[in-house]
């Protein structure tokens, strides 16, 4: 499949004008084909404009769909009931999306000890509940971990220290230094800027100070 390279296209979308954009028989055809080479992946055989039911390409989906083993099975949360060889039934996959379209923020979890972040941690809400000094330690990023973001939140007394790793900054700090805060439920987002090596501060409640 390609986009229109007719003339008087704009960023190779089809415009009114004047002038509009040239149709060309390259990119028809190019649909044309697109479309029956799904229809006929199924077997089926193309109908005539006197035969055609404009449901083809439908049916032709719905066909590959049924193929694959992806079936309208019921399933249990719990157990993940309804799990075929490819993947999970279309009732499962709608109610996980269903769940993930819903969320109203990150995942949140609760810290009690020193933890050592990792990348899949990246994305969640982590709180430090703890009446003693603790510590949030970075783990190595690079290129791949570029615009990655984790929000920590203060929630016990003790004090909240977030240890860069290897010479990467947070904020203003000094190369693999420290941010922290003792404020009552501080938080702080952070974002990683590869080209800076740098995880800079998004968004910021209490004070928090670098080092």
């Amino acid at each position: 499949m390609h986009r229109t390279e007719g003339a008087y296209n704009e960023d190779n979308l089809f415009v009114d004008g004047p002038p509009g954009t040239t149709i060309e028989a390259a990119w028809l055809n190019a649909v044309q084909e697109e479309i029956a080479n799904v229809i006929e992946a199924t077997g089926s055989s193309l109908l005539l404009e006197h035969t055609d039911t404009r449901t083809q390409l439908r049916d032709a989906i719905n066909s590959l769909v049924v193929a694959a083993g992806i079936s309208d099975a019921a399933y249990d949360e719990a157990t993940w009931n309804g799990v075929t060889g490819i993947g999970p039934s279309k009732n499962a996959a709608r109610d996980e999306f269903e769940k993930r379209a819903n969320k109203k923020g990150p995942d949140v979890e609760t810290k009690t000890d020193d933890y050592n972040i990792t990348t899949a941690d990246f994305g969640k809400s982590l709180r430090m509940n703890s009446a003693l000094d603790k510590a949030f330690t970075m783990c190595s990023v690079g290129a791949n971990e570029d615009g990655a973001r984790i929000t920590f939140v203060k929630l016990g007394a003790g004090r909240v220290t977030i240890n860069a790793a290897d010479v990467d900054y947070i904020q203003d700090s000094s190369a693999g230094g420290t941010i922290y805060s003792e404020t009552d439920n501080a938080t702080i987002t952070l974002e990683y800027a590869h080209g800076t090596i740098k995880w800079v501060i998004i968004s910021a409640v209490g004070i928090w100070t670098t080092t």
